[in-house]
C-alpha cells in the first residue's frame, strides 16, 4: 500500500513538472509569435531615419546629451545601428529576439551564481525558463520592451549587464572561481557597469548601490584584496552614473517635458494606489509565490545543506538576514521607482515598470537562500514539507501562467492580429514605398490595435512627431490616420 502511494506520489510530481514545462513552452511560443508580429513604433523610425554619414554618430551623441539625454552609449548606437537594420523588414523581428534571450541568460546566470551549489544547472535553466515566463506573461507593459527596438536597447540591455556586472561581483565575494579569473570578472563588471549607465541612469544607479554593499562586506570581512577591487569597480560605476546624470540634456528635457514635479505625499499615494505596477501587487504576485514554495520544497526535500547557501562568512550571516534583506530590498524598489515619478511628476512609464519587475524578480531570486536558511532553522522548514508540496505549487505556477494578463490578451488577440493587423500594416508598407516624395498619406485606423504592442498606430495628425518619424524614413511629406 505504502509503494502503491508512493508510486502515484511519484505521478503526480511528474505530472506537475510537465505542466509547468508545458505552461513555459505555450507562453515562450505566444512570446515569439508576436516577436514576428510586431512592427517598428515611435522612436524607432526616429532612429532609423538618421543619416548613415561617417562619424555622425558622434555628433549626434553629442547633441543629445547636451539637449536631451545623458545615455551616451544608446545615443552612439542608435545612429550606427538603426539606419543598417531595416526596421521594416524581418530584421526587426530578428533583432527583437534578442529581448526573450537575454531574459533567459540573465536569470540563468543569476540561478547558477546565486543557488549553486542548491541545484545543478538543468535546474538552473528550468527555473530561467519559468522565471522568463513569468517575466513575459505579467510584465506591465511588454510592448515597450519586449516588442520595440529602442526599449530592448534602452532598458533589456542594460538590465542584462546589470545582471553580468551584479554576478561578477558575487562570484569573486564566493570564490568560485580562481585569483587570475577574479581579476577577468573585475574586469567585466566594471566595463559593464560603465555601458550600463550610459544605457540607463537608473538601473545604473542599483549597480552603484549593489557595488556599495559588497564593497562594505568585504571591508567588514578584512578581505583587502577583494575590497581593492570592489573600490576600483565602484569607482568606474560611480564616475559612469554621474557622467550620465549631470548631462545637460536632463536638464533641458526635464524643463520641456516634465516643468513640475510631483510633490511628496502624490507620488507616495501614486506609488501605492497603482493596481498593476504598485510593489503591493508584485509581492501577492501568484506566479511569484508559488516558484519560490516550489524552489524552497525542491532544495529542501533534495537534503541540499543551508551551510552551502552563497552568503558566505560569518560576518554576511549576521548582516544578510532575512528581514533585513527583505527590507533592503523593498527600499531600492520603492526608491527607484518613487525617484522617477517624484521628477517626472507622473505615474511610472509602462518601460520603467517593466525594468522594475525585472529587479523585483532578480531580488526573489537573491533572498531565495537567505529565506532557506531562515526556514531551515525552524521545525516546519522545507526539509520536512511533503514532496506534494513542490509538486502542488508547480501546478498552480503553470496555471497562473496561463490565466496570466498578457497570456490571456495574446491569446484573444491572435486571431485578429493575423486576420486585420498585419495585413492591414502590409498594405501601408507597399503603398508608402510606392508613393512619390512629395505624397500626403492619408490611412484608415485600425479598428482594435493590438493590445501588446505599443505605439501600434499612427495619429491623425500629420504634424505630430511620430507621424513625421514616420514620414521621413520612408520619403514622403506627410502621413495619417482617419476613422474611428
Amino acid at each position: 500500500m505504502r509503494d502503491f502511494s508512493a508510486k502515484k506520489m511519484d505521478f503526480f510530481y511528474l505530472f506537475s513538472v510537465a505542466a509547468i514545462v508545458s505552461s513555459c513552452i505555450l507562453v515562450m511560443i505566444l512570446s515569439l509569435t508576436y516577436t514576428f508580429l510586431a512592427e517598428a513604433a515611435a522612436d524607432d523610425y526616429c532612429s532609423a531615419g538618421l543619416p548613415q554619414t561617417a562619424g555622425f554618430w558622434y555628433s549626434y551623441a553629442t547633441l543629445q546629451y547636451s539637449q536631451w539625454t545623458g545615455r551616451w552609449l544608446a545615443m552612439s548606437i542608435y545612429p550606427y545601428l538603426f539606419p543598417r537594420l531595416g526596421i521594416d523588414t524581418i530584421n526587426y523581428s530578428v533583432f527583437l529576439l534578442l529581448a526573450p534571450l537575454m531574459s533567459l541568460a540573465s536569470f540563468y546566470i543569476m540561478a547558477r551564481v546565486i543557488l549553486s551549489p542548491l541545484i545543478n544547472r538543468t535546474t538552473s535553466f528550468f527555473i530561467s525558463l519559468a522565471l522568463t515566463a513569468i517575466f513575459w506573461a505579467y510584465m506591465p507593459s511588454i510592448g515597450e520592451l519586449w516588442y520595440w527596438a529602442t526599449g530592448i536597447v534602452e532598458y533589456q540591455l542594460p538590465f542584462f549587464l546589470l545582471v553580468i556586472s551584479s554576478a561578477s561581483l558575487l562570484a569573486v565575494t564566493r570564490g568560485l572561481y580562481s585569483k587570475n579569473m577574479d581579476l577577468l570578472l573585475i574586469g567585466v563588471a566594471m566595463v559593464s557597469a560603465v555601458a550600463l549607465s550610459g544605457l540607463n541612469e537608473l538601473l545604473g544607479l542599483y549597480f552603484v548601490a549593489f557595488c556599495a554593499l559588497q564593497l562594505i562586506l568585504a571591508i567588514l570581512r578584512s578581505d583587502r584584496r577583494t575590497t581593492v577591487l570592489f573600490a576600483t569597480v565602484f569607482l568606474a560605476a560611480v564616475v559612469a552614473w554621474y557622467i550620465s546624470v549631470s548631462a545637460p540634456g536632463n536638464a533641458v528635457r526635464s524643463a520641456g517635458e516634465f516643468p513640475n514635479s510631483m510633490r511628496l505625499v502624490p507620488a507616495i499615494l501614486a506609488f501605492l494606489y497603482d493596481p498593476e505596477h504598485s510593489f503591493i501587487a508584485w509581492i501577492i504576485n501568484p506566479a511569484l509565490i508559488f516558484l519560490t514554495i516550489a524552489l524552497l520544497a525542491h532544495m529542501g526535500r533534495e537534503g541540499s545543506q543551508v551551510s552551502a547557501a552563497p552568503d558566505g562568512s560569518s560576518v554576511q550571516h549576521k548582516i544578510l538576514h532575512l528581514p533585513i534583506l527583505v527590507c533592503v530590498a523593498l527600499l531600492a524598489w520603492f526608491c527607484g521607482r518613487f525617484v522617477v515619478s517624484f521628477a517626472q511628476g507622473t505615474i511610472l512609464p509602462g518601460r520603467v515598470s517593466n525594468v522594475l519587475f525585472a529587479v523585483f524578480i532578480a531580488s526573489v531570486l537573491l533572498l531565495l537562500p537567505s529565506a532557506l536558511r531562515w526556514l531551515s532553522g525552524r521545525s516546519a522548514g522545507p526539509a520536512n514539507w511533503p514532496k506534494q508540496t513542490c509538486a502542488i505549487a508547480l501546478l498552480l505556477l503553470s496555471m497562473s501562467l496561463i490565466a496570466a494578463p498578457n497570456t490571456s490578451a495574446a491569446i484573444n488577440d491572435l486571431r485578429f492580429n493575423f486576420a486585420e493587423y498585419r495585413p492591414v500594416i502590409e498594405a501601408r508598407k507597399a503603398e508608402v514605398r510606392n508613393a512619390p516624395d512629395d505624397a500626403d498619406l492619408t490611412f484608415k485606423r485600425l479598428s482594435r490595435p493590438p493590445r501588446l504592442f505599443f505605439k501600434p498606430e499612427l495619429t491623425g495628425d500629420p504634424d505630430y512627431w511620430e507621424n513625421k518619424c514616420y514620414a521621413k524614413y520612408y520619403g514622403v511629406k506627410s502621413v495619417k490616420v482617419v476613422g474611428e
